[in-house]
């Protein structure tokens, strides 16, 4: 019994601006036609709708991008994610994600921290 492999059908309605642009728009075309799994592609469209909301957002055109540019991008998502776990964790009452890096990495004589 042979697998049959089929392209995922993309939800532009999903990522707006990725249907608008067309660099982006065929970036994710090519990632369909890669045959990744529905929730990859959903992920990766969502993922670049974001991105391509914020270079409109700095009116930076998705051809102007250079590495500065994906760098800053990129620090300012993890950022974002970092104080997201924070305001988690605190919710929750547990100890900082920084305290229990800093001791895993205290424990394990990696030293990262003054």
């Amino acid at each position: 019994m042979a697998l049959e492999f089929t392209i995922c059908e993309l939800r532009w309605a999903r990522y707006h601006r990725v249907s608008e642009n067309p660099h982006a728009r065929q970036g994710l075309e090519f990632q369909a036609a890669r045959r990744l799994a529905a929730n990859t592609l959903d992920a990766y469209g969502r993922d670049l709708d974001r991105y391509v909301g914020s270079l409109e957002g700095a009116d930076i055109p998705l051809e102007a991008v250079n590495r500065s540019t994906l760098a800053g991008y990129l620090r300012s998502v993890a950022q974002l994610r970092w104080t997201l776990l924070l305001a988690r964790e605190q919710a929750l009452g547990s100890s900082s994600p920084r305290s229990s890096l800093r001791t895993f990495h205290a424990v394990g004589g990696w030293r990262c921290w003054p």
